[in-house]
């Protein structure tokens, strides 16, 4: 769906839906399923621990467009899909996660990775001083800031409904 301004006139132009190669797609690399919405947006999409959901804006016209992903009860990622990046590792819970978004073709992929004895082996040394320092141990809500700096981290204490 794209929508278009000419003059006092609102166009909002739907294209069929691509099976093949979605414009976005959530990748569940992790142990534990997560939920996912649109900031501002009630609705939500539960993905299982180890699977892919192509995901499309539930109100394409919000500007920022931000992904809410509640990795647990307490801990939130906000992130925004058209920002291809890697992002620190860090530390959720038990679990030391890798977060990236990239391009596969046309599609925007929002990857969720954890990361393991086995998978830190090749993707080099995890320094978790650095690690504790980028992140908090007990985080609440994880905020990431994509105007401007684009590498920056605030991390905010919020309540969230628990999973289902």
């Amino acid at each position: 769906m794209r929508i278009k301004y000419d003059g006092a006139t609102t166009l909002v132009i739907l294209n069929p839906e691509d099976k093949e190669f979605p414009d976005y797609r959530i990748d569940n690399r992790t142990r534990k399923a997560i939920r996912v919405n649109q900031k501002g947006c009630q609705a939500f999409d539960r993905i299982p621990a180890g699977e892919s959901l192509p995901y499309a804006w539930d109100e394409p016209s919000f500007n920022p467009r931000t992904l809410v992903a509640q990795l647990t009860s307490k801990d939130m990622l906000e992130v925004s899909l058209d920002s291809l990046q890697q992002y620190p590792k860090m530390r959720v819970g038990s679990q030391v996660l890798q977060v990236e978004v990239f391009a596969e073709g046309p599609t925007k992929v929002l990857c969720l990775r954890q990361v393991t004895a086995a998978t830190q082996r090749h993707a080099g040394p995890l320094d978790w001083n650095l690690l504790e320092r980028e992140t908090s141990l007990t985080l609440s809500h994880i905020q990431f800031s994509l105007e401007g700096n684009a590498d920056s981290l605030s991390v905010a204490s919020d309540q969230h409904s628990s999973f289902d």
